[in-house]
């Protein structure tokens, strides 16, 4: 195996998001650049200098045709969809992922690692404020992290990593394709288009930070995205004001720490 720099890494994803961009409008599905692409691509042009993935959003309908027809409509065969809603991710959402490579994250157990990526995530109906059924989501989503976390990774003080050590191999039991199938039913349990708030429900977010007004939604504008151009909500202030508050202000972090190889 060859090992790839984060320059390749971005690389790949480029390649997997052309792709996508190729089939939803080929076949009228609309995505969203979202969280630090659409940032990356309103104020860096392309990749925030200090981020290695891409993140997507799509309204329920749309993500649920994509989800259905990819493998059918896509022309890049070493590229490869796994959803809860076909039962083979063990993540409560959708990757697109390049069978090229192989990328190994300290903090997922091996055997649900996948290549190079760009995740898609399902915008559904909901409140502005979370409610029960969040509530519920939390604690399915906390038992599927616990499911495919590496208990040899470190956690963020010596008596989490005890913790870790001791419930993830006994979490580790449980299937977490099982448990994102359960999630994303939840997520998707009322009608789409049933609210005036859509929003990423299968996440922690006690405070609706990640909930939208559908309207912020209703239309899209092209972005540079380094030497390509990928779309995204034209009323991406309100959004990323939600988000992120002083979006415009960079607050550099760590680079993901992840390996990754050419297969």
């Amino acid at each position: 195996m060859q090992e790839m720099t984060v320059d390749d890494i971005r690389q790949q994803e480029l390649r997997i998001m052309d792709e996508i961009h190729r089939v939803c409008e080929a076949h009228g599905l609309r995505y969203y650049l979202a969280y630090g692409s659409l940032l990356g691509a309103v104020r860096h042009g392309g990749f925030i200098p200090w981020d290695d993935d891409m993140d997507l959003l799509m309204m329920r309908e749309d993500y649920d045709v994509l989800m259905e027809h990819f493998e059918e409509w896509k022309t890049d065969q070493t590229l490869k969809i796994i959803s809860p809603i076909a039962g083979d991710s063990p993540f409560e959402f959708a990757k697109v992922y390049d069978t090229t490579s192989v990328i190994r994250q300290p903090h997922v157990r091996d055997r649900y690692g996948t290549g190079a990526w760009v995740d898609i995530f399902p915008l559904d109906a909901c409140e502005e404020k979370p409610g029960l059924r969040e509530k519920l989501l939390l604690v399915l989503t906390t038992l599927r992290y616990l499911s495919t976390t590496n208990p040899k990774n470190k956690g963020i003080s010596p008596a989490i990593t005890a913790v870790k050590r001791i419930v993830c191999p006994i979490m580790g039991l449980i299937s977490p394709y099982a448990l994102s199938r359960a999630i994303d039913r939840i997520s998707a349990s009322k009608p789409s288009t049933s609210s005036k708030w859509v929003g990423l429900l299968a996440t922690y977010d006690p405070k609706g930070r990640y909930r939208y007004l559908r309207s912020w939604l209703k239309d899209v504008t092209e972005f540079p995205f380094e030497d390509r151009h990928y779309l995204g909500p034209a009323d991406y202030d309100e959004i990323l004001t939600k988000d992120y508050g002083d979006w415009r202000e960079p607050h550099p972090s760590p680079m993901h720490t992840v390996e990754a190889y050419r297969l």
